[in-house]
């Protein structure tokens, strides 16, 4: 009984030591849209630009402040990472 208790125990810790993968999902895209947000590119962290924090957390209080909707941390770096990933490819093209 107390091997299966302590097996229980261990594999509930690891799924929860898991990170999660950030993924931006069409109602984050909305969310972000609807906050018409500028390009967060060039902007760097911790400046007057991003109110002195991080991209991430300036990006997730710009949509909080538009649309009264909090996206998550996950939600808002994926966010910033489709924007990098947009202007890499128009500058390929």
């Amino acid at each position: 009984m107390r091997k299966v208790l302590f097996t229980i125990i261990l594999l509930s810790g690891v799924s929860f030591a898991q990170e999660p993968n950030p993924t931006i999902t069409p109602d984050t895209r909305a969310v972000v849209k609807a906050a018409d947000l500028p390009e967060m590119q060039g902007i760097p962290e911790f400046s007057d630009r991003s109110h002195f924090m991080s991209l991430a957390g300036s990006l997730r209080y710009r949509a909080y402040e538009h649309s009264g909707e909090w996206l998550s941390r996950e939600q808002s770096v994926a966010a910033l990472n489709e924007q990098v990933e947009a202007s890499v490819e128009s500058a390929n093209r």
